[in-house]
């Protein structure tokens, strides 16, 4: 079998590395998958966000105490009561 080389085609790129910095944990509980952490994050060159999201370990032995990023969950009336609880903080690390 040979390299065939398409004309027109894009050249392959590398995944570019997504950075994030976590600011402030208001919450971490256990789930069935993992961890879920309500917490003011900010994503690569971007503004800070509040977000709840899942991580979890994906089982690999070569990133045993490594989390791997989950999905975004849905906020409830527990989050609520925390978020409000912390507004006034919340807000600062948001500017």
């Amino acid at each position: 079998m040979t390299d065939e080389i398409i004309e027109g085609a894009p050249p392959s790129k590398e995944k570019p590395k997504i950075t994030f910095e976590v600011l402030k944990v208001f919450n971490e509980i256990e789930s069935r998958n993992g961890l879920q952490r309500l917490q003011i994050i900010k994503w690569g060159k971007y503004k800070p966000s509040l977000e709840k999201r899942e991580y979890y370990d994906d089982g690999n032995v070569d990133n045993i105490g490594k989390e791997k990023t989950g999905k975004l969950k849905g906020l409830k009336l527990e989050d609520i009561q925390i978020i409000l609880d912390n507004l006034d903080e919340i807000k600062k690390l948001l500017k």
